[in-house]
């Protein structure tokens, strides 16, 4: 019973705060009535429990719970309403599942009502896209409209680039951001270096950076296309193209 009431407090207060937020931030009245019908639902699974609420007030122990002053680093800070939503669905999450499990030992049918409510915060959780760390659209929900150009006209800057780019992937979460590299002057002769700053690049290709080279800057240091990355894509010009993504919304970063 004490890890019964232990897990409903959890689930209930992971679940009100979920509520909330899609309720006053997100503005949504649908998600808000089923959140609510869930706390509903484990209100009924309290009541209909051998004793009831009162057996688990009972059991509960909090000054003795040894893992009540237990806090790590990253769970005592929170910067966004993304990183909120998603501490809290998976803090929801994890006690459904308890509870889940220790409501067989009473009731299967209120073991099969928590699943549901599990499986339903699992999908409920992919429409909201939140994103710990997220600082865009509201307040980290979803870094989708997130597009960054970086912009490298000499050899020797891509080295403080490429950290560039790794720490804002770091930063936002892989696939959270639109970011692409234009790179014209000298700087396109590193495409082709086969060195590991050119690993690198590759690397980043690979979690869905986007390299371009100027086709005037390869011409004017002698460079085929042909003898470039598949990683790499060529325009025409890439003060054009830096142009065009600043009116797209990129933001633009020069390290």
């Amino acid at each position: 019973m004490r890890v019964i009431d232990a897990n409903l407090n959890r689930l209930r207060e992971g679940l009100r705060v979920i509520e909330d937020t899609v309720r006053f931030v997100y503005n949504d009245g649908d998600k808000t009535l089923v959140l609510k019908e869930f706390r509903h639902t484990l209100g009924e699974f309290a009541r209909e429990l051998p004793g009831g609420q009162a057996a688990l007030l009972r059991a509960r122990d909090s000054a003795g719970d040894i893992g009540a002053m237990l806090n790590t680093q990253s769970e005592m800070t929170r910067l966004t309403c993304g990183e909120i939503l998603t501490a809290n669905f998976k803090r929801a999450q994890e006690s459904a599942r308890v509870l889940e499990e220790y409501a067989k030992m009473f009731s299967s049918a209120h073991a099969a009502e928590i699943k549901k409510i599990r499986f339903a915060l699992y999908q409920l959780e992919r429409e909201c896209n939140p994103v710990p760390g997220g600082a865009a659209g509201k307040e980290g929900f979803s870094m989708a409209e997130l597009k960054v150009l970086f912009h490298v006209n000499e050899p020797e800057r891509w080295p403080r680039a490429l950290v560039n780019i790794g720490n804002f992937i770091k930063d936002v979460g892989q696939g959270n951001a639109k970011i692409e590299v234009v790179a014209n002057g000298a700087a396109v002769t590193s495409y082709v270096a086969g060195d590991k700053l050119n690993q690198e690049m590759a690397g980043m290709a690979d979690l869905g950076v986007k390299f371009v080279a100027c086709r005037n800057a390869l011409r004017m240091h002698s460079l085929e296309e042909n003898t470039l990355p598949s990683f790499v894509a060529v325009v025409p010009a890439g003060i054009t193209e830096i142009a065009k993504k600043q009116a797209e919304g990129y933001a633009y970063i020069k390290p």
